[in-house]
């Protein structure tokens, strides 16, 4: 199992060689415990700058405050009138048989 922080230089120095790759484009894909972590631990091994760099791409500094209070919690869903909905309030009409 990797450690916390990703994998070990000489990991990725062996990875690299084996895959002719550069060492810089090995990325370490670690476990997160919410889905909207993924962009961001993708974010900080560099993987984003890699793919962009590989088509030519110049984007504009990325925006990542939504994926960063995403990644915080879940937020409730809101109901019509804003307030916080539950499973059980349903807006819609279910037809009923006669």
């Amino acid at each position: 199992m990797p450690p916390e922080g990703g994998l070990d230089r000489d990991i990725r120095r062996k990875i690299a060689l084996f895959a002719s790759l550069p060492e810089s484009a090995v990325i370490s894909a670690r476990d997160v415990d919410n889905t909207y972590k993924v962009p961001l631990a993708f974010r900080a091994e560099g993987m984003d700058d890699l793919v962009l760099d590989h088509f030519g791409i110049d984007p504009p500094a990325p925006d990542l405050a939504d994926w960063r209070t995403s990644a915080d919690g879940p937020t409730p869903p809101r109901g019509p009138s804003g307030s916080p909905s539950s499973a059980s309030t349903c807006n819609s009409r279910t037809p009923t048989s006669r």
